[in-house]
C-alpha cells in the first residue's frame, strides 16, 4: 500500500468530532492526575496540570466550534 493511500484513509478515518473526543479522553485524566501531583503529593511540578487543562478545553471547544466540513 502506497504512502497516499494510507494517508488518504487516515484522513477519511480521523474527523474533528474524533480528535475532539480524543483531546478530551486524554486531557482529563492527565489534568486530574497533574493537580493530584501538585497538591495533594507537594510536588510543584506544574507541566501534566497545564497540558492536561490544554487538551480539555481543546477538546470542548472544537465540537461547538460551529465549523463543520462537508
Amino acid at each position: 500500500m502506497s504512502v497516499r493511500k494510507r494517508v488518504s484513509w487516515l484522513l477519511e478515518a480521523l474527523t474533528e468530532f474524533r480528535v475532539a473526543v480524543g483531546l478530551v479522553v486524554l486531557g482529563a485524566p492527565v489534568a486530574v492526575a497533574g493537580v493530584l501531583f501538585r497538591h495533594l503529593l507537594g510536588l510543584g511540578y506544574a507541566p501534566p496540570v497545564i497540558i492536561g487543562l490544554s487538551c480539555l478545553i481543546t477538546g470542548l471547544a472544537m465540537p461547538g466550534s460551529g465549523v463543520r466540513r462537508h
